[in-house]
């Protein structure tokens, strides 16, 4: 995690200002090795991920990046580039609600005929629904944008979505037009992939396994220390797992619904775990980034909004 060290590199132009903890020139330096265990090599593999150099993770949920997410992207090509490094992104599509509006400034009428500026949103999917469990959306472009480059903005953003609407998911749909929306700004020379994969797909991994066949043989165990972690950091904004008697909240879904049939996904608990096949549980934040710092990749960056996980 980017955010562990100490050490800081600012530089600031005007009101704008970029900030990595810790120094850029350090991050080569704490690239492991390639993975020693066989969980390890294994994960990285069923990911599409190389094992013979270390990897340098990133990602968020889908949807258009706005310039910080943006940085997290560029960072790790840049790192990548001059440490002989592989890139990743993961497309964290099992939290609810993402990708789900597009706001933008619009001009609104006023009673005595004249205009003013307001706050407008395009929906793209439902707030409380996972964004791998909606259909792609398939938007109008608004025409009350404040600016005609907002106009244009909008515009190209309802043809992207359209361009990707047979894609399985809006999830999917977001991350593959953001996708082309980012190389499109770039030269060929410029163009160095940065492999994705979608968090929902983590089941098919032996971390994922270990870490849920874990949390099957004491689940007790597991909401008392992810409590203990979010105690220990009280800023970051981390829920405690709800205790009642012997069943205790754990930081996975139930994945009960589909594109097909959108809806909310349910929240596991002890006394259902045992019950419940791999492919039917996912991740939440916290136990996804564990899970690949630990076994996909030598480094992860994040955006100071995500410093807690």
């Amino acid at each position: 995690m980017m955010a562990a060290a100490p050490s800081s590199a600012v530089s600031e132009t005007g009101n704008r200002s970029l900030l990595l903890q810790p120094d850029a020139p350090a991050w080569a330096r704490l690239l492991r090795r390639p993975p020693a265990s066989d969980t390890a090599r294994t994960t990285r593999q069923m990911l599409g991920l190389p094992t013979d150099r270390p990897v340098v993770m990133g990602g968020h949920q889908p949807g258009l990046w706005h310039p910080g997410i943006l940085a997290k992207h560029l960072s790790i090509r840049a790192c990548c580039a001059r440490a002989g490094a592989a890139g990743a992104w993961v497309v964290v599509d099992q939290s609810p609600g993402a990708g789900a509006a597009v706001a933008y400034p619009a001009l609104a009428g006023s009673p005595d005929g004249s205009q003013h500026l307001t706050r407008e949103t395009v929906l793209l999917g439902t707030a409380d629904v996972p964004p791998a469990a909606q259909r792609p959306a398939r938007p109008l472009a608004p025409n009350d944008g404040a600016l005609g480059t907002v106009r244009d903005g909008l515009s190209r953003l309802a043809q992207l979505l359209a361009s990707h609407a047979a894609e399985p998911s809006l999830a999917r749909q977001l991350h593959t037009a953001c996708v082309e929306a980012l190389a499109g700004t770039e030269s060929a020379a410029e163009q160095t992939p940065v492999p994705s994969f979608f968090a929902t797909d983590l089941h098919r991994t032996p971390a994922f396994a270990e870490l849920v066949g874990a949390m099957r043989d004491d689940p007790a165990r597991c909401a008392r220390l992810y409590n203990e972690a979010a105690a220990a950091f009280p800023d970051s904004g981390v829920r405690a797992l709800t205790i009642t008697g012997d069943i205790v909240e754990l930081p996975l879904w139930e994945r009960t619904t589909t594109p097909e049939r959108p809806g909310p996904w349910r929240t596991v608990t002890s006394d259902r775990l045992a019950d419940l096949a791999d492919e039917s549980i996912v991740l939440r934040g916290l136990p996804m980034t564990g899970l690949l710092r630990r076994h996909a990749c030598d480094l992860f960056v994040h955006g100071t909004g995500g410093g807690a996980s």
